[in-house]
This record gives C-alpha cells, sequence and structure tokens, in this order.
C-alpha cells in the first residue's frame, strides 16, 4: 500500500530551557506548561500568548503554542509559533522538524525538506527528522532519495515502526516487493496494531504471488481500529486479487462508508461485484468511480467490459475505446506520431488499403481477426499488422496480406484501425456477430498432412488438452485450472489425449506426469501455425479460456472451453454456446475461485458420452 499519511506524534510539552527572564515570566510559563499537559488548552493558549505579547517574548511560550497549535490542526498558526521559536534558537533542531512537519501538512514540501536537512546538518544522528524527510521526499515523487533518507532514519532508530511502513510503501512504488514485505513485516513486529503495516505487507506479498499470506496480512490490517477510508479501499483490491470477494465488497463499502469521496473505493467495489457476476452492482458502482473521476481511462475501460459481458453493445464498444489512454497502451500514440494516416472512422472502403492493426493478447487477435475478411468484403485492399507470433496463422485467411509491425517500411496504406474497434465500426450487436464466417483460419495443407501421419494408427477420440494461459495475464489463476485438476479428463476409455500445452503452465508436468494415453506434443509447437494443424486432425480440443481455445474456435474444430465464473466478455453469462464460434461448447464454473472440481466432472462425465458413441458407431 502506497500510503501519503505519516503519524508525527509530538510531547504535549516540553521543559523550558535555561534562559534568564524576570521570575514572574517564568512562573507564568511554568503554569502556562502545566494547564497544557492537563489538556486545558484554552487556558494554556492564553498563557502563552500573553507571554508573547510581553516586551521579552519567551521562545517556550512560541515551542508550546505551536505544539498545542499543531495537535489541534490549525498549521498555519503552528507554523507561525515555531517561525517565532526559530527566530530566538536559530540551530534548535527539534523546532525545525516540527516546523517542516507543519509545513508537510499544508503541502508545502519543498521548504519542509529544505528545513529537514538543516536539522539533520546539524544533528546527522536525528532519526525522526531523517524519517520525515524521507515522506516529504515521497509525497514530491523522489522515491530513490525517500528510501535512502527511510534506511537512515531506521539506522539511528530501528524501532521506528512508522519509518518502516513507509519505507515498505516506497520500496513498492520501486517494484521491490521482497523488501518491502520484510519492512513491513518489522514494522507490524514492532508495533502490532499497526493497520498500516499489515496493508503494506498484504499489498507485498500479492505481488510476491503469496496469495493465502497476503490474505491473512489484510485480514490482520482489516481486524485494527481504528477504519481508515483509504486503508479499506486499498485492502479491498487485495481481497479481490487473492479472491476473497465477499470480503473485498465489505471493505471497499466500510471506505466508502468512510469517506464516499474515495474513488478507488468504488473502482475495487466494482471489481469484486464484478468477479461474483453481480454486475448491475459492478456497474454502479463503477459509474460511482468515473462520476469522482471523469476523466480516469481505468474506470471507463472497465466500465467496457462490464457492459460487454452484458451485452450492451452500443455502449460498451463506445466504452472500450478509452483503452487508449491506459499506459499498456501508449505505443499507439507512438505509431500516430510516425504515420499520417487518418483512422478508419467507418466511411466506404472501395479501392484503398486499409491497415489493421493487430493488439493486446493471441487469444484477442484470433478472436477479432475475422473482422479482416470483411473488410476485404467491402471493397479493401487489406493489410494486418502484426508481430510474428500470429503472423503465419493469420496469413491463411483470404484476401488478406500481412505485414510486421516491427519493421520498417510498412507497405504503403490510406488509412489504419485498431483490430478491436473494427467491431464498433460494423455495429456488432449480440445479434448480429459475425458467426457464419467460421472457419476464417486455417491450416497449411503441407502441415496438416505432417500431422495426420503422426497421428495415424492412435485409437478412439482424439482430443487436445490445455490446462493453463500466460500467468502474466490479469486473473490468470482464476481462469486456469491447471493440470492437476484436469487430470481427471485422463481417465475417460476410448480417448487418445493430445497434450497441446505450451509456455510456463507445462511445469505443472513436474508434478502430475501425463498417463500413457497421453501424447504430448507440446515440446513441438513452435508457432501458432504448428498448432493450428494439429488441432485440426482431432476430433476435439478441450481447453481453458487461453489462447488455443480460440485458435480451434476459429479453425471450426469441435471445442469445448472450460470456462471461470466471472468469464471474458465475448462469452456473456448464462449461456453454453457462443455466437462468436458456433463450434464451441461452454462449461462455466458455479462458483467464483478457484475450484473446478464439479466443472471438471461434467467436462468427464460428456467426454465419456462421447466416447462411448463413437464406439458404438464403429461397429
Amino acid at each position: 500500500m502506497n500510503t501519503r499519511t505519516m503519524s508525527r506524534r509530538q510531547n504535549a510539552a516540553r521543559a523550558p530551557l535555561a534562559v534568564a527572564p524576570p521570575q514572574t515570566l517564568n512562573d507564568l510559563l511554568a503554569t502556562a506548561f502545566q494547564l497544557h499537559q492537563n489538556n486545558q488548552t484554552e487556558d494554556a493558549e492564553k498563557l502563552y500568548r500573553s507571554i508573547l505579547d510581553t516586551p521579552s517574548p519567551h521562545a517556550d511560550a512560541a515551542y508550546g503554542l505551536g505544539i498545542l497549535c499543531h495537535m489541534q490542526g490549525r498549521y498555519p498558526e503552528a507554523i507561525a509559533a515555531w517561525r517565532q521559536t526559530l527566530a530566538f534558537r536559530t540551530h534548535d533542531v527539534d523546532t525545525m522538524s516540527n516546523l517542516a512537519t507543519a509545513l508537510l501538512g499544508l503541502g508545502q514540501h519543498q521548504e519542509a525538506v529544505d528545513l529537514f536537512r538543516r536539522a539533520i546538518a546539524i544533528r546527522p544522528d536525528f532519526a525522526l527528522a531523517h524519517a520525515n524527510l524521507g515522506k516529504a521526499l515521497q509525497d514530491l515523487g523522489q522515491i530513490p532519495d525517500a528510501i535512502v533518507s527511510y534506511r537512515q532514519a531506521i539506522l539511528f532508530d530501528a524501532t521506528n515502526a512508522t519509518a518502516l511502513a513507509n519505507l515498505s510503501s516506497a520500496l513498492m512504488e520501486q517494484e521491490m516487493y521482497s523488501d518491502a514485505m520484510q519492512a513491513a513485516s518489522q514494522a507490524a513486529a514492532l508495533q502490532p496494531d499497526m493497520a498500516l503495516a499489515h496493508a503494506n505487507l498484504a499489498v507485498a506479498l500479492f505481488r510476491l504471488g503469496r496469495h493465502q499470506e497476503a490474505l491473512h496480512a489484510a485480514r490482520a490490517a482489516i481486524a485494527l481500529q481504528p477504519p481508515m477510508a483509504m486503508l479499506y479501499a486499498t485492502l479491498g483490491g487485495v481481497l479481490v486479487e487473492v479472491g476473497a470477494f465477499a470480503e473485498a465488497v465489505a471493505a471497499c463499502r466500510q471506505a466508502i462508508a468512510l469517506d464516499p469521496r474515495i474513488a478507488m473505493a468504488h473502482l475495487n467495489l466494482a471489481h469484486a461485484h464484478k468477479a461474483m457476476n453481480q454486475l448491475a452492482e459492478a456497474e454502479a458502482a463503477c459509474r460511482h468511480a468515473i462520476a469522482l473521476l471523469p476523466d480516469c481511462a481505468d474506470y471507463h475501460f472497465l466500465l467496457g467490459h462490464l457492459l460487454l459481458v452484458q451485452g450492451d453493445y452500443t455502449r460498451g464498444w463506445l466504452e472500450y475505446e478509452w483503452r487508449w489512454k491506459l499506459p499498456n497502451f501508449a505505443w499507439m500514440k507512438d505509431f500516430q506520431a510516425e504515420f499520417r494516416q487518418p483512422q478508419w472512422q467507418g466511411e466506404d472502403l472501395t479501392g484503398k488499403t486499409i491497415l489493421v492493426v493487430t493488439e493486446q493478447g493471441l487469444g484477442d487477435i484470433i478472436m477479432f481477426a475475422r473482422y479482416a475478411p470483411m473488410l476485404v468484403a467491402r471493397g479493401a485492399r487489406v493489410i494486418v499488422g502484426t508481430t510474428p507470433p500470429s503472423r503465419r496463422l493469420l496469413g491463411s485467411m483470404a484476401g488478406v496480406t500481412m505485414a510486421s509491425l516491427i519493421e520498417r517500411p510498412l507497405p504503403h496504406f490510406d488509412v489504419y484501425c485498431p483490430l478491436l474497434t473494427l467491431p464498433r465500426l460494423f455495429g456488432t450487436q449480440v445479434s448480429t456477430i459475425p458467426s457464419k464466417i467460421v472457419p476464417y483460419l486455417h491450416a497449411e495443407p503441407a502441415l496438416r498432412e505432417q500431422w495426420r501421419a503422426r497421428l495415424e494408427g492412435t485409437t478412439g477420440l482424439r482430443v487436445g488438452v490445455v490446462w493453463g494461459g500466460n500467468p502474466v495475464t490479469m486473473y490468470d489463476r482464476f481462469r486456469s485450472p491447471r493440470l492437476a485438476k484436469m487430470r481427471p479428463l485422463f481417465d475417460t476409455p476410448g480417448v487418445t489425449f493430445v497434450a497441446l500445452q505450451v509456455g510456463p503452465a507445462r511445469e505443472d508436468l513436474a508434478q502430475t506426469p501425463l498417463p500413457p494415453n497421453v501424447i504430448d506434443l507440446g515440446p513441438e509447437l513452435d508457432d501458432l501455425a504448428t498448432t493450428a494443424a494439429v488441432m485440426s486432425e482431432l476430433d476435439l480440443v478441450i481447453s481453458s479460456c487461453t489462447a488455443p481455445l480460440h485458435l480451434a474456435g476459429a479453425l471450426g474444430v469441435k471445442t469445448w472451453g472450460v470456462q471461470p465464473f466471472a468469464p471474458y466478455f465475448p462469452f456473456l453469462l448464462g449461456r453454453e454456446d457462443t455466437a462468436w464460434y458456433p463450434n464451441m461448447r461452454l462449461y462455466r464454473q458455479e462458483q467464483p475461485g478457484m475450484e473446478w472440481s464439479d466443472l471438471i466432472a461434467r467436462v468427464a462425465h460428456d467426454l465419456a458420452a462421447l466416447a462411448a458413441s463413437r464406439t458404438a458407431d464403429e461397429r
């Protein structure tokens, strides 16, 4: 958690320094200190001010008045009092530090930094000044310097839990999650009732992939009082990420109850409801977030997903265009700066050349590549610009020329269009999804013949299996069952299985070896075109929601999709089919989370029935 708040408790008063004013002035000052310590602040303030109105104003009276005003949140008056103190004691590091802290409260960061550095120059081992300097630098976005200051503070005072907690925040801003986890752990050990320390620990553990420990730390932070709105909002996001969706809703609602102006709380509430397919509630929360931050692309992009998964394509595709303002899509600005051709807006393309710019993941590219041949049908010359992983495969589309987006020069074109903008420009609705174009991708005949020969002699149904997607994709652990949970499928009689898994999910093989009736072709699938050739020789492909699922669908191969409870938006809700791929059947989780056994049992049951019918037909 990246906090912008640091607790700085000051002593209620400080014993007067050795000065030699008149005796009656000392008596007044002693009385003022006593009243202050007894929390009789109104009378104490009157005495402080009466002393300061004398011909010989006392530095300690100004100091005490500054403490009193600061503790009441009266920062301008505290600043004035401490400036007066410094006029008497120009090298008083405590006053410098307190004045700088009050300046921070008013957002005057640079002057605060200068004062902290003056204090440190006088007393290099002044731990509190180092800690507060770190906070000021962090607020200014000077994170590496802030980290240095926090570490100096801890060097001189290893028990400063607040400095450790803020250090963990700064380290996370630098994506130094292991160090952040260590700092947050130390802060929590020193001050177990510090919610901030537990919250930062939860975020760091989540970033390190230690989800159960992150959940435990988040729950510990929430259990502490008093509740803090921003902390609850951040923890709501962590709870969404680790799959504790109901708890995330509760945390976000608590944050909103404390401060309804925190847009992040509404956003994380929307994500939590979305994960539970509570889409009306998710949309309402998302719109609240947008009302607070109307120009936030993240919020509009989420709203686009929410509308699309509900089948509201008219408004959904429009909101989806906000993606171009997200950091992950900044590359389009570079493209637009390099090329002066306009973006296609749906006008007549007869005789013109359009460059279709592929975007996002391989699954997205495969699913929406169908629009390229549709542009050909409108009389356009179509160039599809893509990257090496999909170039050979997409070249199988009729009437389309391929180009590399990473090579120059590009072929001549008159207009361009991002791939996932095409559904909006074609006016695609749920009722007009271009399904009749399937299959629109095709295996190369020579490659297909090669794999036909390779698979010749296998018995029963030939069924391809994919159990995991790209782990860097957001929420992949919720959409990928992984091998151990799909292993019961391989016990189905009358089936020869073909493992089509590539990428990091192959690591599952170390813990879950494949049985003899599974042919593992993963190491040989070096290109999507090769995978397409193998799939074309199979009777069925069973895949998690990842690129091979879309590839099998686009090829027209019989496909069963293993779907998470909260699906990718084109698959909508509440149906076993999808108009995007008429050859695909969807098997959906019945509850959110990572429980797949019921779903896999349904797939296994239907697979056994399919294999038995094939055996009966062969008889």
